[in-house]
């Protein structure tokens, strides 16, 4: 008895161990398989060495300055940083991004074309490149952080300053301007679809023309009327004059076309002109002013090299774009009283070309010409300003001194702006 007993244990333990070996068997083939999948060799970046050629898009069909009233082409781009993005869509995704320190811009190299190199840690994969440009300041031969603009980027519906690896793309990239300060001059461009290979150690990655953000604005003003009748019969002292928008651009897309994002609307002035101590000449009911004098701008003294015609004020300013609102876009005002904020009259400025963009623009806006877009890289120019010295650069031969063109404010008018893309063309406005 003992023994059959100790013969059918022994049977039994032998099944139970027959079936606890098929059951497990399963499961430790799945576990070996799952730390296998884990062992996997992960893809690894290495250093690679990209070249590109960088320019700044200061052709002859594109004039610009530092000074805006001026044709010639003036940049002076210190500050640049390339922004490296996996893949080579709008939803390549923000990997690195890189200090071009020997990038220096400036007149009368405007137009030069200079070759970076620099290295970064990338994976196997297709890229794109972003390069922005600012101008910034520079103090004992460093240049620098911008104070001017910060770049945001849209992560899970937010924005943030945070430009961040693994979630920021290349389409939320966004260039903003900080608060209290006036628009300058900023430059981006982008070359998508470089490939990176495992084994790739150097590549030329051709070049990349940064194209200019902002728009430009002119204002150029000549026999400003020194007293004006109110709505009571008298007559009242002008003493300033303005050019004022309804609507400015506070952020902006860092991928061309360049389509404004964010912006306010209101009363926003954009060009000053202090006209209460300078002389007056009474039989012509206007302001003297000689061409030296550049008091109403703000200025102690005539910029050098620069000339004005007589009896004018002249000034520009840099805009972020942005959309047309229901009032019109720019208005040139003349104001009088005390403190110089009784509006005395109004000139709306229309524009000729009647650039609005369908997408955003509002059906009623397409209806009036003086509510249009302000687009990135455009000139809107309210007068006509050749170049510093008065010369026209398209003549060929030179012709010295071509006389300047500005808006006559003794006249009843409209003020007419024509704008064309590219800073191709000064786009005229009239009153």
């Amino acid at each position: 008895m003992r023994l059959f007993a100790s013969t059918k244990l022994h049977t039994i333990f032998k099944m139970g161990c027959l079936f606890m070996a098929c059951y497990l068997t399963p499961l430790l083939l799945s576990s070996c398989s799952s730390e296998e999948d884990i062992r996997q060799p992960e893809t690894t970046s290495h250093a690679v060495t990209i070249s590109f050629n960088l320019r700044i898009h200061t052709e002859d069909d594109t004039r610009s300055g530092r000074q805006i009233w001026s044709r010639t082409p003036r940049q002076q781009v210190n500050d640049m940083k390339v922004y490296v993005f996996k893949g080579s869509d709008l939803a390549a995704t923000y990997v690195t991004s890189v200090p071009v320190a020997e990038f220096i811009n400036s007149y009368p190299n405007s137009t030069e074309t200079h070759s970076v190199t620099f290295t970064a840690d990338l994976e196997e994969g297709t890229y794109s490149f972003l390069a922005v440009g600012f101008e910034s300041d520079i103090k004992d031969g460093t240049v620098l952080p911008n104070e001017t603009y910060h770049l945001e980027n849209d992560v899970d519906g937010v924005w943030t300053p945070q430009i961040t690896p693994g979630l920021s793309t290349l389409e939320e990239m966004n260039i903003v301007l900080n608060a209290g300060k006036n628009v300058d001059e900023v430059f981006a461009g982008i070359k998508q679809g470089i490939m990176i290979n495992a084994d790739s150690k150097v590549v030329k990655g051709g070049s990349i023309i940064l194209n200019r953000i902002p728009a430009g604005l002119l204002g150029y003003f000549e026999n400003i009327p020194y007293q004006l009748p109110t709505s009571e019969g008298d007559m009242e002292r002008v003493t300033r004059l303005a050019v004022v928008a309804s609507v400015k651009g506070y952020r902006a897309r860092l991928l061309p076309p360049f389509n404004a994002m964010e912006m306010g609307t209101g009363n926003y002035e954009l060009l000053s002109f202090d006209l209460s101590s300078l002389s007056v000449d009474t039989d012509h009911n206007r302001y003297s002013i000689p061409a030296y004098d550049w008091r109403a701008e703000g200025l102690e003294e005539a910029p050098k090299g620069v000339r004005k015609i007589n009896n004018s004020v002249l000034g520009g300013c840099f805009l972020l774009p942005a959309h047309a609102s229901k009032n019109p876009t720019l208005q040139v005002v003349l104001y009088g009283g005390e403190t110089g904020e009784k509006v005395l009259k109004t000139y709306d400025v229309v524009c000729a070309d009647h650039i609005l963009n369908d997408n955003t623009s509002e059906n009623a806006a397409k209806q009036d010409n003086r509510r249009f877009d302000i687009i990135a890289n455009h000139y809107y120019s309210l007068g006509v300003k050749y170049t510093d010295s008065g010369e026209d650069p398209d003549d060929d031969p030179p012709q010295p001194f071509k006389p300047d063109d500005p808006i006559d404010l003794s006249k009843e008018q409209i003020i007419t702006i024509n704008v064309s893309p590219g800073w191709d063309q000064r786009h005229d406005m009239t009153l």
